[in-house]
């Protein structure tokens, strides 16, 4: 009889773990499509601010390593999910620790009926300001370091050669900031032969 009920424990803990796990990875999942939106919102607002619409030169592979290939993009991310996050629990713990001056604060809407609908909208809408925000300041940032950036070279199998700052590469192109400020797209060929960094 004991062995029955072990075996049944058994089976109820490994249904549970591969339950957990099975929605772990829907989690990682989601988490990483997240990440991918991320990443193209954020590489579109960096080179935005040069007139490169990246939709135009990337391709899903760079996309998809588009939020690893910048740790900024990450910690970003990381940040605004986390000032969500407190903001959320510090509703919640108003709320509940100090009722009279929460709903003073939310001018004496607190125990209406919608209220709650309302807080999770908010919250929603401050997510995604934030990430807006952030994203309009990591272009900016993004375009500062490129300009004081140390020049590169681009010498090709017939001796030509272009020189400016790298703005960034896909899988198909560079991009180049000239001295002028024009943007130059070079496509990635047989012809180059190396890249050259200028200090």
């Amino acid at each position: 009889m004991a062995d029955t009920e072990n075996r049944a424990d058994e089976g109820l803990i490994k249904d549970r773990f591969e339950l957990l796990l099975g929605e772990l990875q829907t989690i990682i999942y989601v988490f990483y499509g997240l990440l991918v939106g991320l990443g193209m919102l954020y590489n579109y607002f960096r080179y935005r601010e040069f007139g490169i619409n990246i939709f135009e030169y990337a391709g899903v592979l760079d996309f998809l390593i588009a939020p690893f290939s910048d740790l900024r993009i990450l910690l970003m991310a990381a940040s605004v999910s986390l000032f969500c996050y407190l903001m959320y629990r510090l509703d919640v713990w108003m709320s509940h620790k100090f009722p009279r001056f929460y709903n003073l604060l939310a001018f004496g809407q607190a125990k209406r009926k919608g209220y709650k609908s309302f807080r999770n909208i908010s919250l929603i809408i401050t997510l995604i300001w934030c990430i807006g925000v952030f994203a309009l300041a990591y272009g900016k940032t993004s375009e500062r370091g490129i300009r004081n950036s140390s020049p590169i070279t681009l010498i090709y199998n017939d001796g030509s050669q272009d020189s400016g700052r790298m703005i960034g590469k896909t899988s198909e192109v560079y991009f180049l900031l000239k001295a002028d400020d024009s943007v130059e797209v070079i496509p990635l060929s047989g012809d180059l032969r190396k890249v050259k960094l200028e200090n």
